[in-house]
């Protein structure tokens, strides 16, 4: 988490900006249930005596001006908060795309594509959803509700106890359903990678799924997916969904009997009408808080699990290091060396003891049937993985001494799966390469 929370660093003086603003709306919004109680407590009986009903005017004028200053600042806040926050989402996005391109290909199957595609896109934007309400809720609520208490307690001690009271078994309720959520959510988002890959193998695979007549086979595949993955949004939903109606519970239980004691001291000329109609004000402020920060512990318990995702993704170190070893003089330009090689570390290799070497001009021809290795011979070559035993030298240079820019740089690769961007064939082609246009037009006619 300490990684994801670092991108708000170089917005901390923007940030103590919004916070210095919602901590201003606040202290405004708290000033109008004072002067409400002031229109009816000494407002009313002196417009009563003087017979001037322009003095509740003036307080009106005052209370909505106090009104629209408090909503003005909230909004300029807001918008604030978007905007560092949509930058903060941008360089996380960057960074994590960044650091799945510069995986290995041992790690990237590990982490598999559909994960990947998930961390990108909705985890992020949970990140994203958790930062941008923390800063706009993450003030404004705590602070209306520890100064609401004190406005309270200023006005009537004995009610604002009672309304103290009601908070603990609150904040109990809302911790102990977010720790219980947090594992949920978690476990919704791996679910969310099965589907994903799902829809990626039937978008990828839709021409062989049509001609085999799988179409129904895959909509019921694809169903029991969504099923199982709507199934855990509902056991998540079901835990989040009691923190708010739990915390109305008591908080409008408290407001019954603050409501009851304060009409029994009204009546016994202990507390002024103008006191407890406030006071409900400031119930009603720190119930909303109340319920903010509430559903604050909701967000948090998505985006901290996807923060989690992103955090694991981003401080997986390099498996594939450049080593400072020498050259060695050689007349061969490939050459390998007892290689052998297991995809998952098995007793059994997928390559053993392979070994031959090449001269510059010169052509060795594969031969082999599925899976018998002759992919992994170049992805070796090229160093999407390394060898678990044995050597492979270029020119009597290691393949794991030599920078992958350059490289790969050093063979031209056609792979049996193809891969268009969405862009124009000759985009294509060149692939953001500097070629003339001779070249391009030898490559259409040569591929046809």
């Amino acid at each position: 988490m300490k990684r994801i929370f670092s991108y708000a660093k170089p917005f901390a003086l923007a940030l103590c900006g919004v916070f210095f603003l919602k901590f201003l709306a606040a202290f405004i919004e708290l000033q109008i249930p004072t002067m409400l109680a002031d229109v009816i407590d000494v407002g009313v009986p002196k417009a009563k005596e003087t017979g001037a009903s322009s003095i509740l005017y003036v307080y009106g004028a005052r209370m909505l001006a106090m009104a629209i200053c408090a909503a003005v600042v909230n909004y300029s806040a807001n918008v604030w908060s978007s905007w560092i926050t949509t930058q903060m989402l941008r360089r996380i996005r960057q960074d994590l795309f960044v650091k799945v391109s510069y995986l290995s290909t041992r790690q990237m199957n590990e982490l598999t594509v559909p994960s990947a595609v998930s961390r990108l896109t909705s985890d992020t934007y949970n990140v994203n959803s958790m930062f941008l309400r923390g800063f706009r809720i993450g003030v404004r609520a705590p602070m209306l509700l520890i100064c609401g208490l004190i406005m309270t307690f200023r006005l009537d001690a004995q009610l604002a106890l009672i309304l103290l009271a009601a908070l603990p078994p609150v904040v109990l309720v809302t911790a102990g359903l977010t720790k219980k959520s947090v594992p949920l959510f978690r476990t919704q988002q791996t679910m969310l990678d099965g589907m994903i890959r799902t829809v990626r193998e039937n978008v990828t695979g839709i021409r062989v799924i049509k001609a085999l007549s799988k179409t129904d086979y895959e909509k019921t595949r694809f169903d029991g997916v969504n099923a199982e993955l709507a199934d855990q949004k509902v056991r998540a939903g079901t835990i989040t969904a009691l923190s708010r109606p739990t915390s109305n519970l008591i908080l409008n239980f408290c407001l019954v009997l603050i409501v009851l004691f304060g009409a029994m001291r009204v009546s016994s000329g202990l507390l002024l009408p103008g006191r407890i109609i406030a006071f409900t004000h400031y119930f009603t402020m720190i119930l909303n808080a109340t319920i903010g920060i509430a559903g604050l512990f909701t967000i948090l318990s998505h985006g901290v699990a996807s923060a989690q995702r992103i955090d694991a993704v981003m401080s997986l170190e390099p498996e594939l290091p450049i080593l400072d070893l020498p050259a060695e003089p050689s007349d061969y330009a490939v050459e390998f060396r007892h290689v052998s090689f297991s995809y998952h570390t098995r007793a059994e290799k997928n390559l053993d003891d392979v070994s031959f070497k090449l001269k510059k001009g010169q052509t060795l021809g594969i031969i082999g049937g599925t899976g018998s290795g002759k992919t992994m011979l170049l992805r070796l070559l090229v160093r999407f993985y390394d060898a678990d035993e044995g050597q492979i030298l270029i020119s009597g240079r290691d393949v794991r001494s030599i920078p992958n820019e350059e490289l790969r740089t050093l063979f031209g690769v056609t792979l049996q799966n193809d891969f268009l961007s969405a862009t124009t064939i000759r985009e294509n082609i060149a692939y953001f390469r500097d070629l003339d246009e001779d070249a391009l037009r030898r490559a259409a006619q040569i591929a046809q």
